[in-house]
This record gives C-alpha cells, sequence and structure tokens, in this order.
C-alpha cells in the first residue's frame, strides 16, 4: 500500500496565522520583533529592511540571522517556495504515532525551527535537538523554541562532524532543508543519517527531492554528484511517501519512514 501524504491547505494557514505570526502582523514584522527582542541592534534590523544582504557590514551569521525576515523565509505558507505548511497536518498525522516524548533532530535549524515548532506540538512532549554550525542561527532558533514553551537541546556542531551520532532511539523525526548544501562529505553523511534512524522513523528532506546540480545552489560539488544516487541509497532503508497535490518536480520535500 502506498503511504501519501494528503494536502491541507486551512490547517496550514491556521498555524501560520495563529502560531508564527503575531496578531495584527505579518511573518516579515513578527521576525523583526523577535529578532530585536533577541537582542539584535534595530538599526541593522532596519537597514536590511532597506537594503536586504547587499550591505557590506553583515558577516554571514548576521546576515543568516536578519534573512530570516526576507518572504523567502515563510516557508510553512500553504502557498510558499516549499509548501511545507499544506502538507504539515498529514505528516504530523503519521508522527503522531510516535511517543510524545521522543525527540526531533532539526538539522541545519534556521528558519526550520518554525516546523520543529509545528511537529513538537503534534507530539505533546516532544524534544527538539537543534544540530547547527553556527551560532547565532542556533541560539535565535533555541529562543524561539523557549518562547513558545517547547522543550529542546542544541548541539552547536562543527563543519565534518558526524550529525548520525545525534540520532538515537528516541528520535521519531529529522528535519532537514537544504542544510546538506553546506555539509561536506555528504556521500557518507546521508546514508549514515538514514541509517541511524530507528524503525519507523522519519526523515523530512528536500534533499532527494531538488534538483541539486542546477548552478543556483552553491554547495559542495560531492552533494551534487551523489545527488541521483541519494534516493536509491534511501529506497534500501526507508519507504518513500507520495504527495497529493503531488510535489513540484525538482523542488519541494521527500519524508521517508525508516523501515
Amino acid at each position: 500500500m502506498n503511504r501519501v501524504i494528503v494536502g491541507d491547505e486551512a490547517a496550514g494557514w491556521e498555524f501560520f496565522h495563529e502560531r508564527l505570526c503575531r496578531p495584527g502582523r505579518s511573518y516579515h514584522d513578527t521576525k523583526a520583533e523577535q529578532l530585536a527582542e533577541f537582542g539584535v541592534p534595530e538599526q541593522l534590523i532596519a537597514q536590511w529592511a532597506l537594503t536586504g544582504s547587499q550591505s557590506p557590514y553583515y558577516g554571514p551569521q548576521m546576515a543568516h540571522l536578519l534573512g530570516m525576515m526576507d518572504g523567502a523565509m515563510e516557508r510553512m505558507r500553504p502557498d510558499g517556495i516549499a509548501r511545507l505548511g499544506l502538507y504539515a497536518r498529514s505528516i504530523g498525522d503519521v508522527l503522531s504515532g510516535s511517543r510524545e516524548d521522543a525527540e526531533i533532530m532539526d538539522f541545519g535549524c534556521g528558519a526550520w525551527v518554525d516546523a520543529s515548532r509545528y511537529f513538537a506540538s503534534r507530539l505533546g512532549h516532544a524534544t527538539v535537538r537543534l544540530v547547527e554550525v553556527n551560532p547565532l542561527p542556533l541560539y535565535f532558533a533555541a529562543w524561539q523554541l523557549q518562547q513558545a514553551g517547547v522543550k529542546h537541546e542544541i548541539v552547536l556542531a562543527t563543519q565534518g562532524d558526524d550529525a548520525s551520532l545525534q540520532v538515537t532511539s528516541d528520535t521519531a523525526l529529522i528535519i532537514e532543508s537544504t542544510a546538506f548544501e553546506h555539509v561536506a562529505g555528504i556521500r557518507w553523511l546521508f546514508p549514515k543519517l538514514m541509517a541511524a534512524l530507528p524503525p519507523g522513523g522519519l526523515f523530512l528532506t528536500n534533499y532527494t527531492r531538488l534538483d541539486w546540480t542546477l548552478p543556483k545552489y552553491d554547495g559542495y560539488q560531492d552533494n551534487k554528484d551523489f545527488a541521483p544516487e541519494a534516493a536509491t541509497c534511501a529506497l534500501d532503508l526507508a519507504y518513500r511517501y507520495e504527495w497529493e497535490p503531488a510535489q513540484r518536480e525538482g523542488r519541494g520535500f521527500d519524508l521517508w519512514e525508516r523501515r
């Protein structure tokens, strides 16, 4: 029997507007307010709103942080770039079969803490394990979860760490989106992450869905070289879900369930 993830636009918009946007505020304005409360100088926030990443004064971590106000970061919108919000309820229905106190591994943090926040709410008492190589996005993600009352742990990794060691028998879900673009050695890391998942564990990723051969993806070349083989590798270990409506070719996500 095929495993199918079904879209639910109404549920997606409800979470986006009621949980990710403050009353009467847009996502951009909500993130700007949160960044200021987190401690980012309001002058930098205002400057980003005017010039975006064009200013030479931002370091890469601050640019990453401020970039969370951009429209492309509204990834839990049902009609957004990734349309993850469209499918979130159905993915959550699958996840809800896990233990309430299971763990969610958020690989890469950034704007994807929005997704971790949603899926943690579907489990009830889950712990979100945030794994990131850059301290500023990591600590801002943790701050957001703290504000939302979500139990979490932080793991400040270094490039080349074996992230599969962060996967335990308690891991119910790994969330990864575009983080693999920036990870060296993906040929060994992706299969190890998949293999480390306990039976029934879920892996939500766009690595096996995106066309990583496109020049606009500036990550490590071995990521692009390995991408066509990654889905085959995953099929040896896990079931691949189908989507209704179908995901866009070369975009969106795969959901894998460990055999």
